[in-house]
């Protein structure tokens, strides 16, 4: 279960996520919509709310060359009577035309993070951002009521019994109707 703090900063950055898309959507540059886009209203959040903001963090160090695994983003709570809480946010844009998104590696990213900060309170989330049709609601307590309500989004692949459903946002309008879920992932 997420710390209040935690939990306030996803739930506000998916709300300001979703706010920044439909702004930039009545601006003509939904052709231009890419997951990048979405780190600019998360980062701006979080340092609102007191949140020290680490982009792009290694979250293994791998044996081969090339990249590491990394997450989108690592946050630490400035105020000091949170001295060890942090929070790793994995972002995913969702285009219009997909059935279907698999987010098996960025559960297993987000997972590592407790290895490497062991000495560190982290609640891991990722966020899925894009078209969603429904309502505002936190009623939804099962990730398969996305398909059994009012809120239809792309089959999600890779989500086991550890994750679980935080937090929908949508902002329906005459135009468009974009979203973010947020889901909660525990360690196994």
């Amino acid at each position: 279960m997420s710390s209040r703090k935690a939990k306030a900063l996803v739930v506000t950055a998916s709300e300001g996520v979703t706010g920044y898309l439909t702004y930039v959507s009545r601006c003509g540059m939904s052709p231009a919509y890419s997951e990048y886009m979405l780190y600019g209203p998360v980062v701006r959040v979080a340092a609102d709310k007191q949140w020290e903001v680490f982009s792009e963090e290694i979250a293994q160090q791998t044996s081969r060359s090339g990249d590491h695994y990394r997450i989108d983003f690592y946050f630490e709570a400035k105020e000091k009577e949170y001295p060890s809480l942090s929070v790793a946010l994995e972002v995913k844009w969702i285009p219009n035309d997909r059935d279907e998104v698999s987010i098996e590696h960025d559960i297993e990213k987000l997972r590592i993070m407790d290895q490497r900060y062991h000495s560190r309170e982290v609640y891991k989330f990722v966020m899925i951002a894009g078209v969603h049709e429904g309502e505002n609601t936190d009623e939804r307590e099962e990730i398969s009521d996305f398909w059994e309500g009012n809120v239809e989004i792309p089959e999600l692949r890779g989500i086991d019994e550890n994750t679980r459903l935080m937090h929908q946002t949508v902002y329906p309008t005459r135009y468009t109707n974009y979203g973010c879920t947020v889901l909660e992932v525990s360690q196994t």
